[in-house]
C-alpha cells in the first residue's frame, strides 16, 4: 500500500495549511498524534510528499510513520528550522532507509553539527534516488564535511547539494574533496559562506573537474580573492551548461575579473552572474564587459558595490546594450555619478527586456535624474527602479513624475 499526503501541518486528521505559534507544544503533539489517521485516509494515493513545519517531537513523528508495515514512498521531506540537532538526526537516520523513493531532503537550520551529519552520511547509500540534499546552516565544520563527503561518495544520485554557511573552511574543503572523489552527477552546488579561502578554492577546482554538467555554482562570501579565482578558472571554462554563477563578497579585483572574463567566453549558457561587493575597477569591468556583451542568454547581472566609477559605467553601457534579454541590472554603490548615469541613459532604449534597474548609492543628483527620466519611457517592461541613497532633490523627483512611469521608484 502506498500513500500520498501533501501537508504543511496536520490538524484533526485533515489536510490544512496552518501557521502554528511558537511554544504551542501541546498542539504539536496533537498534530503528530493524528498523522497516522491522515495517512490511512489517503490510501488511494501513490506517494507521500511530506513537508512538516514545527514538528517539535521528531521521535513521535518517526514512531507514527513506523506503525505501518508498508514501505513509505515519501518523495519529499522538508524539516527546515526544526532545531532537531544531532539526536534528532540519529532518530531520523533510523527511518530514512525505508524511504526508497526519497528524492528531496531538506534539513536546513537544524544545528545538527558534525556528529549529526556523520549519522546522516552513514545511511545516504540506502536512499538510492536521493537527488536534492539541503544542509545549509548546520554548523557541520571541517569534520562534518569529511563525513558528508564519504557518505555522498556512496550516493551517486545526488545532483543538487546545498551546504552553505557551515564553517567548512579550507581544511574542510580539502577533506570533503578527498572523501567524495569523482562526482559526475552534480548540477547544482551551493558552498556559500564557508570561508574556504584561496586554498579551499584550489581543492574545489579539483572536485569540479568531474562535474561537467554543472549549471549552478554558488560561492559567495568565501574570501577567495584573485588567487582563488585563478585556481578555479581552469575548471570553470569546461562548464558549457553553466547558467548561474555567484561570486559575491569575495574580494575579487581587476586581476581576478580578467581571469574570470577569459574563461566565461566558454560558458555560453550563462544567464545569471553575481559579482556584487567585490573590488573590481575600470580595467576589470572593461574585460568583463567585452565578454558579457556577447551573451545572448544573460538575464541577471549584479556588479553592485565595486569600484569602477563613471568610466566603468560608460564601458558597460557600450557593451551591455547587446544583451537583448537582460532583465535585472544592478550597478549600485559604484559612484558612477551624473556622467555615468548619462552614458547609461543614452543606451537604455536597447534594453528592451529590462525590468529591474538598481542605481542606489551612486552620487546621482537632479541633473543625472533628468538625463535618466527622458529615456526611461522606452523601457516599457521596467517595474523597479532604485535611486535611493543618492542626492536627489525635488527637481529630480518632479522630472521622474512628469514621465508618468509605471514602475516602482525608490528614493
Amino acid at each position: 500500500m502506498a500513500y500520498n499526503v501533501t501537508l504543511t501541518n496536520i490538524l484533526e486528521g485533515d489536510l490544512a495549511n496552518l501557521s502554528i505559534p511558537a511554544g504551542r507544544k501541546e498542539l504539536m503533539h496533537k498534530i503528530s498524534k493524528n498523522f497516522s489517521r491522515v495517512l490511512m485516509n489517503n490510501q488511494q494515493k501513490q506517494s507521500i510528499k511530506l513537508k512538516a513545519k514545527r514538528f517539535w517531537n521528531i521521535q513521535r513523528l518517526v514512531d507514527d510513520l513506523n506503525m505501518f508495515e508498508d514501505t513509505y514512498n515519501i518523495v519529499h521531506l522538508n524539516l527546515t528550522e526544526q532545531v532537531i540537532r544531532s539526536q534528532g538526526i540519529r532518530t531520523l537516520s533510523e527511518f530514512l532507509p525505508r524511504c526508497k523513493l526519497l528524492t528531496h531532503l531538506n534539513l536546513e537550520m537544524n544545528r545538527i553539527g558534525p556528529r549529526g551529519v556523520n549519522s546522516l552520511a552513514n545511511v545516504l547509500e540506502q536512499c538510492p534516488v536521493l537527488a536534492h540534499l539541503n544542509l545549509n546552516r548546520n554548523d557541520i565544520g571541517p569534520e562534518g564535511a569529511q563525513g558528508l563527503g564519504a557518505g555522498l561518495r556512496k550516493c551517486p544520485s545526488i545532483a543538487h547539494l546545498e551546504i552553505a554557511y557551515n564553517d567548512i573552511r579550507a581544511v574542510g574543503m580539502e577533506r570533503f574533496t578527498a572523501m567524495l572523489g569523482d562526482c559526475t552527477s552534480l548540477v547544482h552546488l551551493n558552498l556559500g559562506g564557508n570561508a574556504i579561502g584561496n586554498d579551499g578554492a584550489g581543492h574545489l577546482g579539483t572536485l569540479l573537474r568531474h562535474c561537467r554538467s554543472l549549471t549552478h555554482l554558488i560561492l559567495c562570501s568565501n574570501r577567495i580573492y584573485d588567487e582563488g579565482v585563478n585556481m578555479l578558472t581552469p575548471t570553470l571554462g569546461q562548464f558549457a551548461l553553466l547558467v548561474h554563477l555567484d561570486l559575491r563578497e569575495n574580494f575579487i579585483a581587476d586581476e581576478g575579473a580578467g581571469k574570470l572574463a577569459a574563461v566565461l567566453r566558454q560558458c555560453v549558457s550563462l544567464a545569471h552572474l553575481d559579482l556584487h561587493c567585490n573590488e573590481i575597477g575600470v580595467a576589470g569591468v572593461g574585460l568583463l564587459a567585452a565578454v558579457l556583451g556577447r551573451f545572448s542568454c544573460l538575464t541577471h547581472l549584479n556588479l553592485g558595490f565595486n569600484e569602477f566609477g563613471p568610466e566603468g559605467a560608460a564601458i558597460l553601457s557600450e557593451r551591455l546594450g547587446q544583451c537583448s534579454v537582460l532583465a535585472h541590472l544592478d550597478l549600485s554603490g559604484n559612484e558612477i555619478g551624473n556622467d555615468g548615469v548619462r552614458r547609461l541613459a543614452a543606451v537604455l532604449h536597447q534594453f528592451v527586456s529590462l525590468t529591474h534597474l538598481d542605481l542606489c548609492a551612486n552620487h546621482i543628483t537632479d541633473q543625472g535624474v533628468e538625463s535618466l527620466a527622458g529615456e526611461l519611457p522606452q523601457c516599457s517592461l521596467l517595474s523597479h527602479l532604485d535611486l535611493s541613497k543618492n542626492k536627489i532633490g525635488d527637481q529630480g523627483m518632479e522630472s521622474l513624475a512628469a514621465m508618468q512611469l509605471r514602475c516602482r521608484v525608490l528614493f
